[in-house]
């Protein structure tokens, strides 16, 4: 049996890929890999002056050159991103033409959060979860001949009866952490158009009690220019279901950046409105924006005319400005509107001449700090309350008195993770 792995990805590091890559070498000897990379980086220039090079742009003579070097297998495996799901689908659909006796599959984060795009490309099946035991499982009963329509972790698609998808659930990774491993967890780095209900809703259930999520800007203009066009009513859709949850987590946590010479009042107001309206509890980290050498975003500094300070500087040191001092009186406390209107009237953008309130942005942290410590004490995380008390909380056992009377578990019906996915259809 002939398996081809095809990773599009930025460069050739594809972690993730190479993982699953070297499981079916092991599980099948007639394994090849291949590497589409989606970038120039072969430039010596571009070398001399420090970037990664830019996107490539593939013509038809590209995709056909690659998928001749592809589609000589009896399984084709794709894996890429979001960014990359076009190119992917023109790969597969030529794959397709040149051998249509293959087996085409696409697995990778973009059928993980978006199956119902994903499905549309001319592949018989996607992965929408982890791969490893899943394709192992399908390819022993691809081999032996065995109907393999129901197995967990894929959808199928059936093109002797019109293309009908078969949409199955995730395989029961969840109940096995929740029933053999037992810990807490937490996931950082979410983006705010991947939050969905459902996959939050079964990762608190098996014991994640902290999510971190960048949200950096209420302003579409800055959003667009920290290349994050993430649409501000998306992120305020992915707040009120993180909040959802709160009983069952410690405070949501939203990067958000200040301090940005290229904000307009306009702008800076933009952000507090946001924080303003989000959903319930919730916790920011707020950093003031630092540029690294040799970047785009330095390169849009200093064609603004903004001198910057490098990342070098303390980026959690941050200007005492009004618009600041707000920010950790939102985390707290929601004003009444008309009393927030007041206030930002005070509202400056950096670049503008205001006062400092040194004294007052300090005062502010306090009460700020003291939530979250009895937040992250009510659930014994100390992983960030660092020290000796945690350590003695621990070791005479009220850590464990305090989770059972304070901390809530979450009851779901566990028959839900294991029914067919009919409703997505």
């Amino acid at each position: 049996m002939r398996i081809n792995m095809v990773s599009l990805e930025d460069g050739i590091t594809a972690t993730g890929f190479r993982k699953i890559a070297a499981y079916v070498e092991k599980l099948n000897a007639e394994t090849k890999v291949f590497y589409v990379g989606t970038q120039r980086y072969r430039s010596l220039w571009k070398s001399f002056v420090r970037k990664m090079g830019e996107t490539r742009a593939f013509g038809d003579a590209e995709i056909d050159e690659i998928a001749h070097g592809i589609a000589g297998a009896d399984i084709v495996a794709f894996s890429s991103m979001t960014g990359y799901g076009d190119l992917t689908k023109a790969l597969a659909a030529r794959v397709r033409e040149i051998n249509p006796h293959a087996y085409t599959m696409w697995g990778g984060i973009h059928p993980i959060i978006y199956p119902e795009d994903a499905i549309k490309a001319d592949v018989d099946a996607i992965c929408t979860g982890e791969g490893e035991l899943a394709f192992e499982e399908w390819l022993d009963a691809y081999k032996s001949g065995r109907n393999y329509t129901a197995l967990q972790n894929f959808w199928f698609k059936d093109r002797t009866n019109g293309g009908a998808i078969t949409r199955n659930p995730f395989r029961p990774l969840m109940t096995q952490w929740r029933e053999q491993v037992g810990l807490s967890f937490c996931i950082y780095g979410v983006i705010p158009t991947y939050v969905q209900r459902e996959k939050v809703e079964l990762l608190t259930w098996a014991g994640m009690n902290r999510v971190r999520m960048g949200i950096q800007s209420g302003s579409d203009r800055i959003l667009k220019f920290y290349k994050r066009p993430t649409p501000v009513h998306r992120i305020e859709q992915a707040c009120a279901t993180l909040a959802e949850f709160a009983p069952y987590q410690i405070n949501p946590s939203y990067d958000m950046i200040v301090d940005n010479p290229v904000e307009t009042r306009e702008d800076v107001v933009a952000t507090l409105e946001l924080v303003w309206r989000m959903a319930r509890p919730f916790t920011l980290n707020i950093f003031s924006l630092r540029v690294i050498p040799n970047t785009t975003l330095e390169k849009q500094m200093l064609e603004h005319g903004f001198d910057v300070e490098q990342i070098n500087e303390n980026y959690t040191s941050l200007r005492p400005t009004w618009a600041n001092v707000l920010l950790y009186v939102l985390m707290v406390w929601k004003p009444p509107r008309k009393l927030f209107d007041r206030w930002l009237e005070k509202v400056r953008a950096y670049n503008e001449p205001q006062p400092s309130y040194p004294v007052l942005i300090h005062l502010v942290r306090i009460p700020w700090l003291i939530q979250q410590g009895l937040r992250h004490l009510k659930f014994g995380e100390f992983s960030v309350i660092t020290g000796y008390p945690g350590y003695i909380l621990w070791r005479t056992g009220i850590l464990s008195l305090l989770k059972k009377v304070f901390a809530k578990k979450m009851k779901v019906d566990e028959e839900k993770w294991t029914r067919t996915a009919d409703a997505a259809a």
